[in-house]
């Protein structure tokens, strides 16, 4: 998968990627002990992708490491997964994000770790990169611009973000971020959890067609703006 320019190539893992990925694993490594292939977004391998990488899985050889990427394991194969170890990456508690924004000597804190999503390479760049932190920001007024109800802003929004989709989808992932926090917050509060999940739900879906299917990125947003 190549992703420049704001713009995502291709959308799926091919098969030719995969045998080219296996030619490379059956050499002998020649700077250590091991040949590590990584599939980052392992869930983009189609079908076919993925019943050849099975066969690299089911007969490895000594000198072979493969490593998955995905946060969306239900579209791997049980083949496939049933034969890997799993290892899950939890985040990081805001409060020791915040704590250690501050001890490098950020004054903003409580926003960087509110931003960084539990995530601390997102909230190392925050603190470095100030256009990044000021992005964010802005997509936080967003969001809340877009759930004002005003259709001319949704469409404006709609138009803007469907012009960098890699930008788009960190964006749109900061929204669901925001939208369950939220919904923590108001835990005792059904009705209001119920309305941000649905909310929730209805960006999932659209992360899911931007970056599964070739559908049209602008329509796939407009639709997302009006229905929430």
């Amino acid at each position: 998968i190549e992703e420049k320019k704001g713009i995502i190539k291709e959308k799926e893992i091919r098969i030719e990627q995969i045998k080219k990925a296996q030619r490379e694993l059956a050499l002998f490594p020649s700077g250590g002990k091991y040949r590590v292939l990584i599939v980052d977004n392992a869930h983009r391998l189609n079908i076919t992708s993925q019943n050849a990488l099975l066969k690299s899985i089911e007969e490895p050889n000594g000198t072979s490491i493969i490593i998955l990427i995905t946060h969306q394991e239900g579209k791997i194969l049980k083949t496939i997964d049933s034969r890997c170890q799993k290892i899950r990456f939890n985040s990081v508690s805001l409060e020791e994000i915040r704590n250690w924004s501050q001890e490098l000597g950020a004054s903003n804190g409580q926003e960087i770790s509110f931003f960084s999503m539990g995530r601390p390479a997102i909230a190392k760049r925050l603190i470095e990169d100030e256009k990044f932190f000021d992005d964010s920001r802005e997509t936080f007024a967003e969001l809340k611009m877009i759930l004002s109800g005003d259709e001319s802003v949704k469409f404006d929004l709609a138009e803007k973000y469907s012009k960098d989709l890699v930008s788009t989808t960190n964006k749109l992932k900061l929204w669901i971020w925001i939208l369950r926090f939220q919904s923590y917050k108001n835990i005792k509060n059904t009705k209001k959890v119920g309305a941000f999940y649905h909310l929730i739900e209805k960006i999932e879906k659209s992360l899911e067609i931007l970056g599964s299917t070739n559908a049209n990125s602008r329509l796939v947003l407009e639709n997302l703006a009006l229905e929430l």
